[in-house]
């Protein structure tokens, strides 16, 4: 939090707390907004299966309902662990880098 407070700046404001009007809800709201603009599709309620793989380069998912979606850039917001670990096929990952994201160490608060 002091960090926040020294480093930080809000509308050219040094050292002030800013928060997003409308909540948390309207930064990811904009965020939608700008890339559908882009021409990029969202679809919700499709949990990953699959990263897709191929020479060295991600270009799409599988869904957990077996459809396959391709695109030119391939974005994810989950924990690299997860990702690396779970979705993305070992072959496809230099081992040195395999390796350190099987080892890496992360976590997140404790809740309530």
């Amino acid at each position: 939090m002091l960090l926040h407070h020294t480093f930080g700046e809000v509308n050219g404001k040094k050292g002030v707390w800013g928060h997003a009007v409308g909540g948390m809800g309207a930064i990811t709201q904009a965020m939608a907004k700008a890339a559908m603009a882009a021409g990029v599709e969202i679809k919700l309620n499709s949990p990953v299966k699959e990263i897709l793989v191929e020479k060295g380069r991600a270009v799409g998912a599988v869904t957990a309902a077996g459809e396959t979606v391709r695109g030119s850039a391939i974005v994810s917001n989950l924990n690299p662990k997860l990702l690396y670990r779970d979705l993305i096929d070992p072959a496809a990952l230099p081992k040195e880098f395999l390796d350190r994201i099987l080892n890496w160490r992360c976590g997140s608060a404790p809740s309530g």
